[in-house]
């Protein structure tokens, strides 16, 4: 419980003792007397002391008559206010304890302390959440205070004069936000019914109490000296219950009267207990409240209608009508809306009349939808309007018959829903003979369903296209139950304008346009596309003979290209791979390394050949490769480009070919297996060589012309050397005798000290022999004896 300092401010304790069990006397039962100023009536549970809600001079203390007294009582948000009381300054209640319930919410109990109200009504919207009887506190005689609401959410109904009342045999009070608040009085008191009415409480078990009479709607049960309501069935008038309910209403418990069947219901027995009565009106009757019969008053008229449980008449809806309609006028129990075709007046649907239609539901004037428009009639009920059939013209509105004004005039002719005889004319190249011409076809020669009729043209399955109508082709044209009608057609290869007598009226020009069969102009050739006629055939020549007179059009073949209508040959060197093509370009240049021939169709139309061939971008045939050239680019046979035979090099049908070893290429353009010639003396030449002094022969060797490699000819012989590019296996001299020159020699070597040379010549010598002795003398000789006189002859 919270501890409320509050309460404590008066030094005064008070001490309230009450009764275990509350005494019900008959003193204490009719006592009607309210308290007489301020008295303490009763604690609240969390101990605040309840006061009456009077002043010391017995004025309303929350709500006094502000032109005659002070203004009210200001109390906090649970009700209480700090103030004096007949035991001191303290705080109390004088209102509902609004935050009792509150208990587990500390901080909320708190806040609504702070809070002034004046409208002791705000209080309630704490009892939102405690429907049903909740303890507040205890009246001094030891009653329950309870919460103010019931099990339904309403605020307790049929207190007495003390606030209180008897529920289940037991006595309480109910806290409320007018006077007297809490308790008025110390209770039970007295019952006001004539100012609240007939209470629906059980008062049955409470024992001990006499009352002086017993409350209408209820019976005295002297065994147990009280009172108990009237059963249900029966009611109280004067103080018994030996009344039954008559027929036409009904009698809950504790009944003063009989209640009236509610409108809707009838009541056709005695002794009824609930507003349901004996149960609903009949559908195509209403029963006003007390009805006895389930079908009490018929509806009464066409335009009204009474679903079952109707307790008065309804009115059909604009737009509507009572239904069912096979039902008498007297007894229309439901209403629908008004269907097309229809409108709806006074509860009764009629047909719309004949001239006008109906395409909406819910209609309500005899005009319906509107009047039936030209080229349409509209019989008697028509949702829609109907075409004027094909042959006949309505030029009027209203229109209620299929002849609608007439038929169409000769020369013209007339589809549905037309509104004037001259509708359409009939088309150029066509003899429109007679009335009442239906199809453009503007011909009277009809007969029977449609037939497929024979191709006008032999240029069946050859992908010929033309202006011709499915009818001109040959194709069955089925329009409904539509007759067969055979017209009269221009001729192909002619046209025929309006007014045309002739089927050949006019040629249709060039060969830039075609008249297929039925043409009323020429029709333009199409792009990449060319004409054909009797003589000029698709996939063939065309001829001179029938360029003024074209009947068709083919698509330009592969090969070809088309303009003006002409057909002509991809000329050579392109080719043309595409269906339709306009121009010579066709669809471009022959692909290289390939040849195209005029009407070619792909780009790699014929290989070029053998190497001897190239075939650049373009070609329409392959060309020969020139003396000291070679082809190149592609494979051996698809050769696109030549190039000049280069030095080193020579060319032989196309190919190239590297000079051999010994030879050299000195130019360009080289075309025979010699290329230039022998490599020069003194110099080799390895293959591939471009000038005849390729590579000098190494020093120590010589070589003749022709040489193929680094050892030329041969060696330089012993007594000789050999500088580079040397021609001779003896080129030079070794030179003196102090120089010898062995076999291979690049340059003489000087014979060592101690030694002397040997062999050859004087200037040829090929060697160099050691001294034998120390003290020779002279020149040596050419011979070996030449040892013995070596030192002159040394370095």
């Amino acid at each position: 419980m919270v501890d409320y300092s509050l309460t404590a401010l008066s030094n005064e304790h008070l001490i309230l003792k009450l009764p275990l069990e509350p005494p019900l006397t008959p003193d204490t039962l009719i006592s009607s007397d309210l308290y007489e100023g301020d008295h303490l009536v009763g604690i609240a549970l969390d101990g605040v002391p309840i006061y009456s809600a009077l002043t010391f001079s017995s004025i309303d203390i929350i709500q006094p008559d502000s032109n005659t007294g002070p203004e009210g009582l200001s109390v906090d948000g649970c009700g209480g206010s700090l103030g004096p009381t007949p035991h001191g300054v303290r705080y109390h209640y004088r209102v509902m304890p609004a935050c009792i319930l509150l208990s587990d919410h500390t901080d909320l109990v708190l806040e609504r302390r702070r809070k002034m109200i004046t409208d002791v009504e705000e209080l309630l919207d704490v009892f939102d959440s405690f429907y049903g009887h909740h303890l507040l506190g205890v009246s001094r005689k030891g009653f329950p205070i309870y919460s103010p609401f019931d099990s339904r959410g309403h605020l307790h109904q049929h207190l007495d004069s003390c606030n209180g009342k008897f529920v289940n045999g037991s006595y309480g009070y109910y806290v409320r936000p007018t006077f007297p608040y809490i308790i008025g009085c110390e209770g039970p008191g007295e019952y006001n019914f004539a100012a609240q009415g007939v209470t629906s409480e059980e008062l049955t078990g409470i024992t001990g109490v006499s009352y002086k009479s017993c409350p209408n709607g209820y019976y005295s049960v002297s065994t147990s000296n009280g009172c108990r309501a009237c059963p249900a069935g029966f009611f109280a008038s004067g103080g018994g219950c030996e009344h039954i309910c008559p027929r036409g209403h009904y009698c809950p418990p504790a009944s003063v009267e009989p209640l009236r069947c509610p409108a809707g219901r009838f009541g056709a027995a005695e002794y009824l207990i609930s507003s349901e009565c004996s149960g609903l009106c009949s559908s195509g009757y209403f029963c006003p409240s007390g009805s006895t019969l389930s079908n009490r008053y018929p509806c009464g008229a066409v335009d009204r209608y009474c679903p079952t449980g109707s307790g008065e008449r309804l009115s059909v809806s604009p737009g509507y009508y009572s239904t069912p309609e096979d039902a008498d006028y007297y007894t229309r129990s439901g209403q629908a809306a008004c269907t097309p075709g229809h409108y709806c007046q006074h509860g009764v649907r009629y047909l719309c009349p004949a001239g006008t239609y109906g395409s909406t539901s819910t209609l309500e004037e005899s005009g319906c939808s509107g009047v039936c428009p030209v080229g349409y009639f509209c019989p008697i009920g028509t949702v829609n309007p109907v075409p004027c059939p094909a042959g006949s013209f309505g030029d009027t509105s209203g229109l209620t018959v299929s002849q609608c004004s007439g038929l169409c005039f000769p020369g013209h002719w007339c589809p549905a829903a037309s509104v004037s005889p001259t509708q359409r004319i009939c088309a150029s190249g066509r003899v429109g003979e007679g009335f009442g011409l239906a199809t453009s076809e503007c011909s009277d020669l009809c007969s029977g369903p449609v037939q497929p009729k024979a191709s006008p043209t032999s240029l069946k399955d050859t992908g010929v296209q033309s202006n011709m109508t499915a009818e001109v082709a040959g194709l069955p044209v089925i329009t409904g139950n539509r007759p067969f009608c055979a017209p009269r057609w221009c001729e192909e290869g002619y046209f025929c304008p309006p007014g045309s007598t002739l089927s050949t009226q006019q040629p249709c020009g060039s060969a830039a346009v075609y008249c297929a069969t039925g043409s009323s102009l020429p029709s333009p050739v199409d792009v990449g596309y060319y004409t054909v006629g009797s003589l000029s055939r698709p996939h063939a020549d065309q001829m001179d003979g029938d360029n003024t007179t074209r009947i068709a059009q083919v698509q330009c073949e592969l090969g070809y290209w088309c303009a003006e209508g002409v057909r002509r040959i991809c000329p050579s060197g392109v080719f043309g791979s595409s269906l339709g093509l306009t121009s010579s370009a066709c669809s471009g240049s022959c692909a290289p390394g390939y040849y195209c021939p005029e009407g070619s169709t792909k780009a790699e139309e014929k290989a070029c050949g053998d190497p001897s061939l190239y075939c650049p971008m373009g070609s329409s045939l392959p060309s020969k490769v020139p003396k000291g050239y070679f082809t190149e680019n592609g494979t051996l046979t698809t050769r696109s480009d030549i190039e000049v035979c280069p030095p080193g090099y020579f060319c032989d049908g196309g190919v190239k070919f590297i000079c051999r070893a010994g030879i050299y290429g000195a130019i360009s353009g080289l075309y025979t297996k010699d290329c230039s010639g022998l490599c020069a003396a003194g110099y080799y030449c390895p293959e591939g060589s471009v000038t005849s002094t390729q590579i000098p022969c190494p020093a120590g060797r010589f070589g003749f012309t022709g040489a193929v490699n680094a050892n030329c000819t041969g060696l330089c012989l012993a007594g000789y050397y050999c500088p580079s590019a040397s021609t001779s296996a003896t080129q030079f001299d070794c030179g003196a005798d102090n120089l010898f020159c062995p076999t291979g020699s690049s340059v003489p070597l000087v014979v060592a000290t101690g030694y002397y040379s040997t062999g050859g010549t004087a200037v040829t010598r090929t060697g160099q022999s050691s001294c034998v002795g120390t003290d020779l003398l002279g020149t040596p000789p050419a011979a070996d004896h030449r040892r013995n006189i070596c030192p002159s002859t040394t370095v």
